[in-house]
């Protein structure tokens, strides 16, 4: 607790040192800080693939996406241009000028998840120092050092240590006395929805701004149109990525009945060939879950799921942290795994469908609607269903499990508020104020 109300107070005096810098100063900063990344990008990878057991070809593209997000935000703060309101155009202001300028938040908290640390990071850390904000990042408590490696790069190039803090500990505590002090004027999630909601009510005592990036059972949709081994690598790639742990992943595959069948054997063949092991190995596609805790929860989801009805087509082992890609057929959609029930690893869950409507109704069951993808050739089912679908975003011709740095990605329902990417997080993080002159015309 101390050390929470200790990071808040310093946080404070770093937004102001900081925000005193003039843009182009705090970008040369940041520049510098991007130049250090690229340096110790291997480091940086393999930190992250020791800490939550990601492939490291995996890792390393994590790494490489950092800059690229630090170089878009800092490209974009340089015309986060105000507004000027028609002159002339309203009784008794005739002779006013009336404009706004974009002013930093203050002091933001930062959750970052354990499934992508450094891409998060960057995501978090980046609009708030551009947009002359200081910043404590709470990382998730299985990957602190990947966190704490990166802000002591930004150290290094300048970035004043009360400006940007990490700071360490059990979420459920920590992030209480974080965001329960008035001094805070923000806070950013990613993470599941159950937590999104429990800080929502805390921050409502302050009135603090709330940005919540959360879960997802994202459906990847393939129609019969579309050819069966792209299809499959597709749902692979969009599944596999970390080995299942992603919120946008591809958890529901909506599969046109005529083909179903031939797809699930397919699939079965293709994960019997993925190679599972240590992922410091380069050829490593599927490594272990980020803790033995969550493949023992993967593996009785399974198992629930199996109960409701599903078959097991494929996998359904697990062996400490690492769990076997696992094929569920047979699926309902009044089981849990066709709903609400979100599993953080390699399971393929594949329902058929007769009709694009019937399948944009299981889409749209769901609570969550983060993003998706449609397989088909045919434009005009396509468009039907990335406009029907009730998502944040939706991919047409690859799986939903996609991100530009550049998109506001954010979900509906509830799978979140606020969004993230370059083109709309800076206005997230700042507060905007109109001044008046009067009488100067």
């Amino acid at each position: 607790m101390e050390d929470a109300k200790f990071a808040i107070a310093s946080a404070v005096e770093g937004q102001k040192e900081w925000v005193a810098l003039p843009l182009y100063q705090r970008n040369e900063i940041l520049r510098h800080f991007i130049a250090l990344v690229q340096d110790h990008q291997e480091e940086l990878a393999q930190a992250i693939t020791r800490e939550c057991g990601k492939p490291l070809a995996q890792a390393r593209g994590e790494v490489d996406s950092i800059c690229q997000t630090l170089d878009g935000y800092l490209a974009a703060g340089t015309t986060l241009y105000g507004k000027s309101m028609p002159v002339f155009s309203e009784k008794g202001r005739e002779h006013d000028m009336i404009f706004t300028i974009y002013e930093p938040l203050g002091v933001i908290v930062a959750i970052c998840p354990f499934n992508f640390p450094l891409s998060m990071f960057a995501h978090k850390v980046a609009p708030c120092l551009v947009a002359g904000n200081a910043v404590i990042v709470k990382p998730a408590s299985d990957t602190p050092l990947s966190a704490i490696l990166l802000a002591n790069l930004a150290h290094q190039a300048g970035v004043p240590g009360k400006t940007l803090q990490v700071i360490t500990g059990s979420g459920s505590e920590l992030g209480q006395w974080l965001i329960n002090d008035k001094a805070v004027n923000g806070v950013t999630l990613t993470g599941s929805t159950e937590v999104g909601k429990d800080i929502m009510r805390m921050a409502a005592d302050h009135l603090q701004h709330v940005f919540l990036e959360l879960g997802g059972n994202d459906i990847l949709m393939i129609m019969d149109d579309f050819e069966l081994d792209k299809a499959i690598e597709e749902a692979c790639a969009g599944r596999l990525r970390n080995t299942g742990q992603a919120c946008n992943g591809s958890k529901r595959l909506l599969v046109h009945n005529r083909i179903r069948k031939e797809f699930t054997d397919t699939l079965v063949a293709r994960l019997k060939e993925a190679k599972i092991g240590d992922p410091m190995q380069e050829d490593v596609e599927v490594g272990p879950l980020v803790s033995e805790k969550a493949a023992i929860t993967v593996e009785h989801q399974v198992l629930r799921t199996i109960q409701q009805g599903a078959t097991l087509c494929y996998g359904g082992t697990r062996n400490g942290a690492f769990f076997t890609p696992t094929v569920l057929g047979d699926i309902r959609p009044d089981m849990d795994i066709a709903k609400d029930l979100e599993i953080f690893g390699p399971v393929f869950a594949i329902l058929g469908f007769d009709t694009v409507e019937e399948a944009i109704a299981i889409a749209n069951q769901s609570s969550y609607g983060l993003s998706g993808g449609i397989l088909t050739h045919d434009m005009k089912v396509a468009f039907q269903v990335a406009k029907s679908v009730d998502t944040g975003a939706m991919v047409i011709g690859g799986h939903g499990s996609y991100r530009s740095i550049y998109q506001p990605f954010g979900g509906h329902k509830q799978s979140g508020l606020g969004v993230e990417g370059i083109s709309e997080t800076l206005k997230e993080f700042t507060k905007i104020k109109t001044i008046f002159l009067r009488d100067v015309l």
